[in-house]
């Protein structure tokens, strides 16, 4: 600035500035997905509940290593956590998923990823969508259901989020088995879980375009301790 001002006034086109890159700790971001296409099964046994369980094993795993983590419960703007660390936040984070119940209507997570924004952008997280990939109604071959329309959208939103910068935002889906929760026995599970599987891989393809790394959790085959373990192991758990 001072080199080009050369004993003239300057104007604001002038004046050079450096934007320095937020520097702190490293951030993990969560969505979880607490609509009704979350609570087949029973009232103890339902996907919402495992998803409750997933969310609280990244927030501790995460947290415990110094990470920083927030997160967004649901389509509402008030179930928003501003990241931090530390043993407070992973409190904040428990009390807030133990009062969690499902919801009516359908997951819009485009409209999640958008309340979000701000944050997004600010920490430039790894972010983590526990959902189903799985839906209740009969879909056509090689189209994507129309109620995943927005999981789309907003993997493509965050995508663009990271492209702003020379980091990304790395995004990882938990995609919990829902056809595990409805089949009477293990007949009918192969079954289930062979039909479902047609329709979760044409949806998992889409989003791999965009770097999305899915996690397929079937909570009666696995436990998620496991899962996350295999992740960090990959690489993907470090930044």
């Amino acid at each position: 600035t001072a080199r080009k001002s050369s004993g003239r006034e300057l104007t604001s086109k002038d004046i050079l500035v450096n934007d320095y890159e937020r520097e702190g700790k490293k951030a993990i971001w969560l969505f979880l997905d607490t609509t009704s296409a979350m609570s087949v099964g029973s009232s103890l046994v339902n996907p919402l509940e495992h998803a409750i369980e997933a969310a609280g094993a990244l927030s501790f795993y995460y947290l415990k290593r110094g990470y920083e983590v927030g997160a967004h419960f649901s389509n509402r703007s008030s179930r928003l956590i501003h990241p931090d660390s530390g043993q407070a936040q992973l409190r904040k984070i428990s009390r807030e998923l133990s009062e969690l119940s499902d919801e009516k209507g359908k997951y819009d997570f485009r409209r999640s990823v958008q309340i979000c924004r701000r944050q997004i952008l600010r920490y430039v997280p790894e972010c983590f969508l526990i959902t189903r990939l799985d839906t209740d109604e009969p879909v056509q071959s090689n189209k994507i259901p129309p109620g995943l329309d927005s999981l789309v959208s907003g993997v493509k939103a965050l995508a663009a989020y990271g492209s702003r910068g020379h980091k990304s935002v790395r995004v990882n889906i938990v995609a919990i088995a829902g056809y595990a929760y409805t089949a009477q026995n293990e007949e009918g599970y192969s079954v289930a879980r062979l039909i479902r599987s047609l329709e979760t891989d044409l949806i998992s393809r889409t989003v791999r375009r965009y770097g999305v790394n899915v996690i397929s959790w079937d909570p009666m085959r696995n436990r998620f301790s496991d899962l996350l373990l295999s992740h960090a192991l990959n690489g993907r758990g470090r930044r």
